[in-house]
């Protein structure tokens, strides 16, 4: 009976991930403290990152032209803008409204 090796555990520490991104450590160790970056598991006081998260936040930055990102984040400004006007209407604010 051949003896198998203990397989590969499914996280990575913030080095590997790092790594895995081509990043820094302390990228990853910023984008924990904003909220930015993929999503990770704290456990025991450690900080994991599974590959399966790492792989969708790639896929979720992929783009086809540099225009892309700036479409949508003018897009996304735009909407916000639309909920805010919209909230203060419901709060009666007292700002004169555009457009009657």
């Amino acid at each position: 009976m051949s003896q198998s090796s203990a397989p590969e555990s499914p996280f990575l520490t913030v080095t590997q991930a790092a790594e895995y991104l081509r990043l820094q450590p302390c990228t990853l160790n910023r984008w924990r403290t904003t909220g930015e970056g993929p999503f990770f598991i704290k456990a025991g006081g450690r900080i994991y990152y599974r590959l399966a998260d790492l792989e969708s936040y790639t896929l979720e930055r992929r783009r086809r032209s540099t225009a892309e990102h700036r479409a949508k984040k003018r897009e996304a400004a735009s909407q916000d803008r639309l909920v805010i006007g919209k909230l203060r209407e419901l709060a009666g604010d007292g700002r004169p409204r555009h457009g009657g």
